[in-house]
C-alpha cells in the first residue's frame, strides 16, 4: 500500500499518526516542530479543521503543535516513514528505506549489542537523535527495544498540550510501534 492509501485507510478508522523526518526538503511546519528526525503528526483529531488534503506527492493537514494548538503542516511523502491508525485496531505501515539515518544507526547498534553480548537489552532507552530534546516535556524522546519474538519496537513520547500551571506537567503522546528492520547500513 502506498503512503496516501495508508493514511486514507487509517483515517477511515478514525485517525492516523505519522512519523516524519522534518528535515526533508519541502516540509512546511510551525517553527516549534522543525528540525527533528522523528516527529509524530496526528491527523483526524476532533476539533481540528480543515480535513487533510491527501495528494499524490504530499499531504496537507492540521495537527497539534507541542503546546496543543492547531498547526497547519505540508508534508512531502518522502518525509513520512511510518503511518499508524490512532483509533480502532492498530495498523502500522512502515517504509524502512525512508527511516532517518539516526534510527537506522540505532537499530543496527541494537542488533550488534545483541550479537556481542548474547543477551538482548529490553530497551535501548535515551536514543540520542540530533534535533531531539531529552524527555523533559519540551520535545520528542525515543527508545528502542525488541520483544520476545525478536521484533524491533520504538517507544515515542512527545508533548501535545500546554504546560500545566505547576510548570512541570503537560499532556504527552505515548506510543509504541513495531518496526520493520532496515535492509542495510
Amino acid at each position: 500500500m502506498d503512503k496516501a492509501g495508508a493514511v486514507r485507510s487509517c483515517l477511515a478508522l478514525g485517525g492516523a499518526l505519522l512519523l516524519v523526518d522534518t528535515r526533508r526538503p519541502g516540509i512546511a511546519l510551525p517553527e516549534t516542530l522543525r528540525g527533528q528526525a522523528l516527529l509524530a503528526v496526528t491527523l483526524g483529531l476532533q476539533g481540528l479543521a480543515p480535513a487533510a488534503v491527501i495528494g499524490d506527492l504530499q499531504l496537507e493537514a492540521t495537527t497539534l503543535d507541542f503546546d496543543g494548538g492547531p498547526a497547519r503542516v505540508h508534508l512531502p511523502w518522502n518525509s513520512v516513514f511510518l503511518v499508524a491508525a490512532s483509533e480502532g485496531p492498530m495498523r502500522v505501515h512502515c517504509w524502512p528505506d525512508e527511516y532517518p539515518e539516526e534510527l537506522v544507526v540505532a537499530l543496527f547498534a541494537l542488533r550488534e549489542m545483541e550479537k556481542n553480548h548474547g543477551q538482548p537489552p529490553k530497551v535501548l532507552a535515551g536514543l540520542e537523535v540530533p534535533g531531539q530534546a531529552a524527555p523533559d516535556g519540551q520535545g520528542t524522546s525515543v527508545g528502542l527495544g525488541r520483544n520476545a519474538a525478536g521484533e524491533y519496537l520504538m517507544y515515542l513520547r512527545q508533548p501535545c498540550g500546554p504546560m500545566q500551571d505547576d510548570g512541570q506537567t503537560r499532556l504527552q503522546l505515548d506510543v509504541e510501534f513495531r518496526l520493520v528492520a532496515p535492509r542495510a547500513h
